[in-house]
């Protein structure tokens, strides 16, 4: 930088940027903006003599080198590897010049120094000066002297700030609007029209707004600082455009208002650089505008549903092709996995069928094999070793886990019966966890016959307790059956959830009785899928009886129930008493037991305790029915409950017998498990219903067993891999395809139309007029050509281009509601179009080709034979139809003057009783050439006619086709006739 001529050579350079003086601005701007600035402080002063202009931002500043190799020089930049910086040519900075400065400061703070210099206006000299910047930032300074109008100075900087910077944008990946400030007043100007519709749309590459005007306009900046305007986007693309626009006539147009984070622009800053980022803006543009004018048709016409479905996704015109190959591919997985799932399932639950059943064969083939049975009355050898749990998780969907309360009477608890095929239920819940489901309590002692069910009936209510919903549960099962009451498992240590349940989607209201038992009750039969949820809760104490039972029991036993009732520890107590059932019952269903019990099924004078005693087995029932038999004698409140087990979600196959004991919280126990005390439900708050596992160990999860000798039929693992693939990818495809729809419904921005629905029709129909003049500005916005709104009679509605696809060959009409012809129109379904309405009358008046009914309902054709003009046209009729061309002769009487008309009405097939004929050419009577030659048909009426066909057949366009035939045949008429 020395001296005169380094000045004449930047000033040489700064002459690229155009004439305006306060280009300046926007170069200051841009280097700021490209330094990483936050803020943006412009200041101006004056004095008598003096005026300044202070442009200050909070960037990242530079080093004294750094602006001795770049700033201070032409054609040296240090942007060049930046992929977000706006300028990269060297220049700018020299602008200041076009200020005509007698002084240039330049103060720069980084975060490790500061430094400032100051230049005199011819660049002759420099020195260094104290640094004003207190932060990092750069600050540049011009002085000059005051002139004549020195009084602007405030108000052209603050226009070319408008002008320049109040667009711009910061840099990075995600820029944002970069606030500058004028004498501490914000400049800012968004991205808006004025326009009677528009539509905003914000994207990383790409932001900006589209909307209508009076001519196709659009505005383009690179990085929020303006570039260049024009007409048509395609200008951009370099394709040729006719004329001046400005010269065409006004209507509705395309305009843009654009802004690309990523263009490119060339030294003048008054051209961009044709890239992807260009063309990548051009096609959201274009899109968007296609967006705004769907909108503005789905505000203005009724749509249907599944256009309305169309228009919400808009994938196909949103998404890059590879995106729309990928979401078809995901689709079609989508649609493989689901029918993969249900194919699994349905082969799955067969082969669980199949296999149940050979397994059983098997089993009962076994048992036949065995010496000294027969084979006819054999039972599978169930008999199960003391300490293991005597179920097994065989969970189907077949029964429905509700009992009806009248059977609940006729249980005779205590006893064991015969093992036939246990029932599989249908109950499932989630989430899915380790539970014991309740149906009925037996809580009444019969001596001679044991526990029994007691009070059912009784004491039923809605739902008075309050549930908190931590920890709920839905339970569901498959239901088929009603009317009538019917009861529902409950988990031990739950409660239902509000007062209702569902069958289907109808809501069934749910009881609840003095001993937590819930039912429902069914107004007509159901098949459907009973819901209902529940919750953990304390259950009320009132639930239990601590009535002692009256009984007599063996002088060792009572002493061992005194001493376990003396121990203060109740988990102690408990886990002895279990100890003490289990010394004096084993566990065994085996055909012995069954014939010991079935031996004393009529003896009542026998107590049913000393009866167990004496067989020393039973099952779950007995067992646990003589541990609440020790906890009432040691005056523990406890019942008999039975039900179903529920595991990883699924009712276990058979029924269950277990002890509810009621203390501080809720114990569940099970004397068929050995002296573990089962887990009941989660806990609530800082309490457990049971007592810690380190004290009481809980049930061992049953595990489920297989026949091995059962036949694959399904390839499960194969299967079940293949499933679980398939609906990964189709979840991961849904995911994508919301992700990729919220990422663009987010960066859509604001639309704003028009409120009244009136407006919104006028600027469509503008719109439709504007397109027919202008298609250029039009022929790349498919939602105008494509969309369905230019009203016709029946209430429908016609898009564009089907418009003009019917208009190019003569089958599109108009006409007004009471019109004869459009009536028969309407009726055939043929397009009419509604000329009574008033919004589109400019448009229609600028469709070509159409077919106007009105003007065709006031010729009114007949064949009247008054007078010899008439009579003429009734020959002609007959002459024609003898050559059988599907054409007829009418007389008509029009408004206006005229001699013939063609009319081709073939679109709206009228019958042959109105009057009216398919292709007819009418002739007006009245007309003089008509006339002068009813004159000569009085005189010769073949050589009237003659003459007739010969002026007709010429321009008529129905009766060209044939002309020379007509003439031929009708001068051989004449000819024939003077002779």
């Amino acid at each position: 930088m020395k001296g005169t001529g380094f000045r004449k050579r930047a000033e040489a350079e700064i002459l690229r940027y155009g004439k305006d003086p306060w280009v300046l601005i926007r170069e200051l701007g841009q280097n700021s903006r490209d330094a990483h600035a936050d803020r943006i402080d412009v200041v101006t002063l004056e004095n008598e003599d003096r005026e300044t202009l202070i442009f200050s931002d909070d960037g990242r500043g530079m080093t004294f080198e750094h602006a001795r190799r770049y700033l201070f020089r032409l054609y040296a930049s240090s942007k060049d590897d930046d992929e977000f910086a706006a300028g990269r040519y060297g220049v700018g900075f020299w602008s200041v010049l076009l200020f005509k400065p007698d002084t240039i400061e330049v103060h720069s703070r980084t975060k490790k120094g500061c430094w400032a210099v100051s230049l005199s206006g011819d660049l002759q000299r420099w020195q260094s000066i104290s640094c004003r910047q207190s932060k990092p930032g750069t600050t540049v300074m011009l002085v000059r002297k005051r002139g004549e109008e020195a009084e602007e100075l405030p108000r052209a900087v603050e226009a070319a700030m408008i002008r320049y910077l109040s667009r711009l944008r910061t840099a990075g990946r995600n820029p944002k609007p970069l606030p500058v400030y004028f004498n501490s007043r914000r400049i800012v100007r968004p991205f808006k029209l004025d326009s009677p519709a528009s539509l905003s749309f914000s994207d990383v590459d790409a932001e900006g707004v589209v909307g209508f005007g009076r001519l196709p306009s659009y505005q383009l900046y690179a990085r929020g600082l303006p570039v260049t305007r024009g007409s048509f986007l395609e200008e951009l693309e370099g394709c040729q455009v006719r004329g001046r626009v400005d010269r065409e006539r006004q209507g509705v147009a395309p305009v843009y208002l654009l802004n690309g984070n990523h263009l490119d622009v060339v030294l003048s800053r008054q051209m961009l650089i044709s890239n992807r980022s260009l063309r990548r803006l051009i096609d959201t543009a274009r899109k968007r505008f296609d967006q705004l004018v769907s909108l503005t048709v789905g505000c203005t016409v009724k749509r249907t549903v599944f256009g309305k479905i169309a228009d919400s996704l808009r994938l196909t015109d949103l998404a890059p092709l590879w995106a729309r190959w990928v979401m078809f591919l995901l689709f079609v997985v989508f649609i493989t996995g689901s029918l993969s799932a249900v194919a699994w399932k349905i082969g799955r639950a067969e082969g669980e069928a199949l296999s149940a059943a050979y397994q059983t064969r098997m089993l009962a083939q076994k048992q036949a094999e065995k010496p000294g049975k027969d084979s006819s009355s054999a039972q599978p050898d169930t008999s199960i070793e003391q300490g293991r749990a005597p179920l097994k998780p065989q969970p189907a969907l077949r029964m429905m886990p509700a009992i009806d309360p009248v059977v609940t009477k006729e249980v005779v608890a205590s006893t064991v019966a015969e093992m036939e095929r246990m029932p599989e239920w249908s109950l499932s819940y989630r989430p899915g966890r380790d539970l014991m489901f309740r149906l009925f309590v037996l809580d009444k002692f019969d001596p001679a016959r044991g526990w029994q069910p007691d009070g059912v009936d009784n004491g039923w209510t809605a739902n008075p307790y309050r549930v908190d919903r931590r920890g709920m549960i839905r339970v569901s099962m498959d239901f088929e059956g009603g009317p009538g009451t019917l009861l529902l498992p409950v988990p031990s240590g739950y409660f239902v959830v509000g007062p209702n349940a569902w069958i289907g989607e109808k809501e069934t209201r749910l009881a609840v009785n003095r001993t937590g038992l819930l039912k429902v009750v069914l107004d007509r039969e159901h098949r459907a899928t009973l819901t209902y949820r529940v919750a953990p809760k304390r259950e009320p104490k009132s639930w239990f009886s601590n009535q002692p039972v009256d009984v007599e029991l063996p002088a060792h036993v009572e002493a061992r129930l005194q001493r376990i009732a003396g121990l203060k520890n109740r988990n102690l107590q408990s886990r002895e008493a279990v100890d003490l059932v289990q010394s004096l019952i084993h566990y065994d269903r085996s055909a012995r037991t069954i014939d010991a019990y079935a031996a004393y099924h009529d003896d009542t004078s026998t107590p049913w305790v000393q009866k167990i005693l004496a067989i020393g087995t039973g099952d779950c029932d007995v067992m646990n029915g003589l541990l609440v038999v020790f906890l009432r004698r040691m005056g523990l409140p406890a019942r008999m409950v039975v039900g179903i087990v529920g595991q990883n979600g699924r009712g276990l196959s058979g029924w269950h017998a277990w002890v509810e004991s009621a203390d501080t919280d809720l114990r569940v126990m099970d004397a068929t498990i050995g002296s573990r005390l089962l887990e009941a439900a989660e806990p609530i708050g800082e309490k457990r219903l049971v007592a810690p596992a380190a004290q009481v160990p809980t049930i061992p999860k049953p595990v489920a067993t297989r026949p091995t000798a059962a036949p694959v039929l399904v390839p499960e693992l194969f299967t079940r891999i293949l499933m679980w693939g398939l609906l990964a990818l189709a979840a991961a495809g849904c995911v994508w395809l919301l992700m990729y729809k919220a990422r663009r419904a987010g960066r859509s921005g604001h639309i704003s139309i028009a409120r009244n629905v009136k407006k919104r029709r006028k600027l469509l129909a503008s719109m439709a007029t504007d397109a027919l003049q202008r298609p250029a500005a039009w022929r790349q916005v498919p939602g105008l050509w494509h969309r369905s709104f230019i009203p016709c009679h029946g209430g429908r509605l016609i898009s564009l281009a089907r418009l003009a696809q019917l208009a190019s060959r003569d089958k599109i009409f108009i006409g007004r509601r009471d019109n004869f012809l459009t009536g028969e129109a309407m009726g055939m379904g043929i397009w009419v179009l509604n000329r009574d309405d008033e919004d589109f009358a400019e448009f229609f008046s600028q469709v070509s080709n159409l077919r106007d009914l009105d003007e065709l309902e006031r010729l009114n054709p007949h064949l009247s034979e008054n007078g010899a003009a008439r009579r003429l046209i009734k020959d002609m009729d007959r002459f024609v139809g003898r050559l059988r061309l599907g054409v007829a002769c009418r007389v008509v009487t029009p408004v206006e003057d005229g001699l013939f008309w063609d009319v081709d009405l073939q679109p709206i097939r009228l019958s042959a009783t109105n009057g009216w004929s398919k292709r007819f050419l009418g002739i007006n009577p009245r007309h003089p050439w008509w006339q002068n030659l009813a004159v000569l048909y009085q005189e010769d009426p073949n050589l009237a006619l003659c003459v007739a066909v010969d002026h007709l057949s010429q321009a008529s366009s129905l009766l060209k086709p044939r002309a020379a035939l007509l003439r031929r045949m009708a001068a051989m008429q004449a000819i024939g006739g003077r002779v």
